[in-house]
């Protein structure tokens, strides 16, 4: 049977465990997140605030008047041996009640967690093992070079420790490489982790602002990020409306036309659809294209829609611009205008020009 398309539906609600018995469900994967909370929870201290709302939360036991500032603390503490608290924090963050402050300052600093790149390459995590192992050495092989000198006989220590500082430096960095490549592979996951969650929350939270940091997400190397970004995308475009025109900057309103490459032929769907509603003329070549490439008959269609509209946008957008740049300022032309010289006798104005003499001094 097939499949249907990533991030094309909401996750199923996941059947929560008692409260204070997550530790039997480790290995239990939240299907209604893209984030295995349980596994994070069982981790966390027991007195740990935050757990203590995420369970409330898993076991639909939590208050509205709760304080939820410890979610907000857990966010925005960015050192990386509290990523647990970081991720469940972003996950409960769209679960719990919120006022309108709460939810603009919920929507910022999720915002800024999507948008945090600290993916590190390969080749990085190689250069930095290769500078901790030659870095580590390099006291070390500087300090028994000068004792070397100090102890041998015509011996430089100038010409010891080129030599030691190769011997030692490729030693330690035979355990420094492995050591950084496998930290900054676990590193690169906690973030993928807290990404996902972020991205997930702002689609439950349908923060319009979002969009085009989520298009962007579409094409992420993480699956778990991609798939987040577009369930959030899911639930965003559908609710836009036409009063939503203008609301969305340029270039999310780039990204948002550049995701119609994305292989989720729904989701495609749902961005033309959200291009009818909100979109300007910026994204016409993009529809346009795919009217014309599109890989089914009816997406064809719909993209023609679309790119109609926004041809129609697109002019009225050009007329707008036209009519409101002036050709000159009023008070420059009225300085220009040239005034004729008033004379009280013409008479010997013109006699006095006629016998060559000096024209009279209104003229200069």
């Amino acid at each position: 049977m097939q499949q249907p398309p990533v991030g094309s539906h909401a996750p199923v609600p996941w059947a929560t465990p008692p409260r204070g018995e997550l530790d039997r469900y480790v290995g239990a994967r939240a299907t209604d997140s893209y984030v295995e909370v349980g596994g994070l929870l069982s981790q966390f201290h027991a007195a740990s605030p935050v757990r203590a709302i995420a369970e409330g939360i898993l076991a639909d036991s939590h208050r509205p008047c709760s304080s939820i500032l410890p979610l907000f603390s857990a966010l925005a503490n960015e050192s990386s041996s509290h990523w647990r608290e970081q991720v469940v924090a972003a996950w409960a963050l769209a679960r719990v009640p919120l006022e309108p402050q709460e939810r603009d300052a919920a929507a910022g600093m999720l915002l800024d967690t999507v948008e945090r790149d600290e993916d590190e390459t390969l080749w990085e995590r190689f250069l930095r093992g290769l500078l901790w192992g030659y870095g580590v050495m390099l006291p070390l092989c500087l300090i028994g070079s000068l004792l070397i000198g100090r102890a041998g006989d015509n011996v430089e220590w100038a010409d010891v420790f080129p030599q030691m500082l190769f011997v030692m430096g490729s030693l330690a960095c035979g355990l420094s490489v492995p050591v950084c490549l496998v930290l900054g592979r676990f590193r690169n996951i906690h973030n993928d982790l807290l990404r996902a969650a972020s991205a997930e929350s702002l689609g439950r939270l349908h923060v319009v602002e979002s969009i085009g940091p989520l298009a962007a997400k579409l094409f992420d190397p993480s699956a778990t990020v991609r798939e987040a970004a577009a369930f959030a995308l899911m639930e965003i475009l559908p609710r836009l409306t036409d009063a939503d025109y203008g609301s969305i900057d340029h270039r999310s309103m780039t990204r948002l036309a550049e995701a119609l490459s994305h292989p989720n032929t729904l989701l495609v769907f749902k961005i033309l659809e959200a291009l009818r509603k909100v979109g300007s003329g910026s994204a016409l070549p993009v529809v346009e294209r795919v009217a014309r490439e599109g890989k089914t008959r009816q997406l064809q269609e719909t993209a023609r829609d679309v790119a109609a509209v926004l041809e129609d946008r697109r002019l009225r957008e050009r007329e707008a611009r036209h009519l409101m740049r002036p050709t000159s300022g009023p008070a420059q032309a009225t300085n220009n205008l040239m005034r004729a010289v008033e004379f009280t006798d013409p008479e010997p104005t013109l006699q006095t020009v006629r016998s060559g003499d000096a024209p009279p001094t209104e003229w200069l």
